[in-house]
């Protein structure tokens, strides 16, 4: 990896957003300005990043069901075998209304019970961890109380984003500075902004950055390239959920809502000393 030119176009989204308005829940940290400056501490990760060895983890989409609770929410629940291996967690969000992700344990038969707002009608993401090695995250559209079907891809709509659930970063040292750029493509009948692109944590080690959206707008046909920075202070693994939104320009009339979905990334990464 190599580390980033002082002219580097991967701007935190403090500085970007003269261009493209405030956006909201963004991180904004004095870590990513100084990586402007060049430090030999900063690096930009093309993506895939090379993933370290992990052990099997694995969801069964066919061994859960999504109900609605009498009291509200809904309750996301495993069969035995739904995760593989068991005595393991599960991370939960829901996709329609974000707010940060709910953990809970697995059962040593794979089963859970994980309660989220939102209706049985609403997608969910999950993604599965035992000890350092993850499941690949899973996209469920729940049926009202039928069948749940997996959303593949996890996006429809008239955008694509690449990396298209997750973001993973090298292991890191505390006090370093990795960058994974995000690409966006619009493939839209009209031109696109981004609203926000924040962290549903507020967490200040994972940061949203604005890229390369030097007009403020990304034409038809057009790419961007937007950014994740991951800054641990100390050891251990992290994790996140960034929500890109996406707004047609001009707003008026706005377009079918299907073709501007709210966008979720799973970010994480894992900090090292050597």
């Amino acid at each position: 990896m190599s580390a980033v030119p002082r002219n580097s176009a991967f701007l935190p989204a403090a500085v970007a957003r003269r261009r493209l308005g405030p956006p909201r829940r963004v991180a904004r940290t004095a870590a990513t300005a100084l990586c402007l400056l060049g430090p030999a501490s900063c690096n930009i990760s093309p993506q895939p990043v090379p993933p370290p060895e992990e052990d099997h983890v694995a969801i069964t989409p066919s061994l859960i069901s999504i109900t609605d609770n009498p009291n509200g929410g809904v309750t996301l629940h495993g069969d035995p075998g739904a995760v593989d291996p068991g005595d393991s967690v599960l991370r939960g969000l829901n996709r329609v209304t974000p707010s940060p992700a709910v953990a809970v344990p697995v059962a040593p038969d794979g089963s859970f019970d994980l309660v989220l707002k939102g209706t049985s009608k609403d997608s969910f993401r999950v993604q599965a961890r035992k000890d350092a090695s993850y499941s690949a995250p899973v996209d469920l559209q729940g049926g009202g109380g039928g069948p749940v079907v997996v959303v593949e891809p996890p996006y429809g709509g008239c955008v694509t984003v690449q990396p298209d659930r997750e973001v993973r970063f090298p292991p890191t040292q505390p006090g370093d500075i990795q960058i994974v750029p995000v690409r966006l493509s619009n493939l839209c009948p009209f031109d696109i902004s981004v609203g926000a692109f924040g962290t549903l944590s507020s967490s200040p080690v994972f940061e949203p950055m604005l890229g390369t959206v030097s007009a403020g707008y990304v034409p038809i046909g057009a790419e961007a390239i937007l950014a994740v920075a991951f800054h641990p202070v100390q050891d251990g693994l992290y994790e996140d959920d960034l929500v890109l939104q996406l707004i047609a320009q001009p707003p008026d009339p706005p377009p079918d809502p299907a073709l501007l979905p709210l966008w979720i990334l799973t970010v994480r990464g894992v900090a090292v000393t050597p």
